[in-house]
């Protein structure tokens, strides 16, 4: 099987469409709903609130959980990982080393080939 690698470019727009569009979908979405049903008399601004608070926890779990999946695919498939890094860390994909929020660890496919085996 040939090992075909993308570039860094289409590799920082996927990783963009896969970690920003379902995180937007994700915020908007139960708000969207909430505020229709706000103007019932049987909701009220607590089950707004929490509507609001579950979106934002789970747009942090998603984004925590599919970043490390993009990562391990994204080092996997570009032969340029230095550039991709600079890259992903100027398009916000990456965050650098030091936030304490979103610090994952590194993907990439060295830590991971041996696992596989």
């Amino acid at each position: 099987m040939i090992n075909k690698k993308i570039s860094v470019k289409k590799t920082i727009k996927r990783g963009q469409l896969l970690l920003t569009l379902p995180a937007f979908i994700l915020l908007i979405g139960p708000m969207f709903f909430s505020v229709i049903l706000l103007d019932k008399d049987t909701f009220t601004g607590a089950i707004f609130l929490i509507t609001i608070l579950t979106s934002i926890v789970s747009i942090w779990l998603y984004i925590g959980y599919f970043s490390l999946k993009w990562k391990v695919w994204a080092f996997d498939n570009v032969n340029q990982v230095h550039l991709l890094r600079k890259r992903a860390n100027e398009s916000g994909l990456m965050i650098n080393d030091g936030n304490w929020i979103m610090n994952y660890p590194e993907a990439e496919p060295s830590r991971y080939q041996n696992n596989l085996s």
